[in-house]
């Protein structure tokens, strides 16, 4: 806790897409998500300034998910997709490992949700990360709760109340792990959340109020009476299926689901993004 709470370490997260009809294979790797927490120059920043890279495998571009996980490999909600060859992704992350771990004066942590499972991925890449610590941001949850199962990233997300979008993209959830990191490293966040509570429920999804598509009552639109609200979109304002810079507007502005909504026009609750009819999250 102390190497990213002391902000004295180099944080990288790393996070490995693969095909969900054949999971265990390596050779169906979709892309990968690398986020870096570099504190060099900004130890004492109130916001932590995060780099992600999303690397999408050019060679597996007719492999595509959303029977079982989402299919949000094209929709990395930084600014820039790269594709490329594997044996390129491996030369890339190689690179970055032996950047990080080079540097004399800081230590660097390799990080991940589930990680022993990202590092099998590495090294079938032919990737061999040369750094001491590692952190499970997994296990670190399961600690938080007292709990030795494994909990999902978008569960730990919700419970520390962190938002997020377009999940099963390897750079957001590498972006997101992050996030996560830095909450269950933080005390003062761990007593305000409850984390240490193991009588804090783990499963805190909102209950959805199923509204008509007509004018809310006043009673709905009062916030302490309502958890969720459900309601259709028209078509998204751009294509879906592109790789694109994404700019955010108006956080109240609807127009911002609208271009995520991935061409579906389908109900769907606030603050959740919608999915194909198979798609789970």
């Amino acid at each position: 806790m102390y190497k990213v709470y002391g902000r004295g370490s180099i944080l990288i997260c790393v996070d490995v897409e693969t095909w969900e009809q054949s999971p265990k294979d390596e050779t169906h790797i979709l892309e990968v998500g690398i986020s870096i927490y570099d504190p060099r120059g900004q130890q004492h920043s109130s916001t932590p300034n995060v780099k992600t890279y999303h690397l999408v495998n050019s060679d597996n571009l007719k492999l595509k998910n959303g029977r079982y996980v989402p299919n949000h490999r094209e929709y990395f909600m930084g600014a820039t997709s790269w594709r490329m060859s594997l044996s390129s992704i491996k030369i890339f992350i190689q690179g970055l490992f032996d950047y990080y771990s080079g540097l004399k004066q800081w230590s660097s942590v390799l990080v991940g949700h589930g990680l022993q499972n990202d590092i099998k991925y590495l090294r079938h890449m032919g990737i061999e990360h040369p750094f001491v610590h590692t952190i499970d941001t997994e296990k670190l949850f399961a600690l938080s709760r007292n709990k030795t199962d494994k909990t999902n990233l978008r569960t730990a997300l919700k419970e520390t109340m962190i938002l997020s979008g377009y999940m099963h993209n390897g750079a957001n959830d590498a972006y997101y792990t992050l996030q996560l990191l830095f909450k269950l490293a933080d005390p003062e966040l761990r007593t305000l959340l409850k984390l240490d509570d193991v009588k804090f429920p783990r499963n805190v999804t909102p209950k959805i109020n199923k509204l008509s598509e007509k004018t809310p009552s006043a009673e709905f639109m009062n916030p302490e009476s309502y958890s969720a609200m459900e309601y259709a979109l028209p078509e998204p304002l751009i294509e879906p299926n592109q790789f694109f810079d994404w700019v955010y507007e108006d956080s109240n502005d609807v127009r911002d689901d609208e271009c995520m909504c991935n061409g579906h026009n389908k109900r769907f609750r606030h603050g959740q993004y919608p999915s194909s009819k198979n798609n789970v999250y």
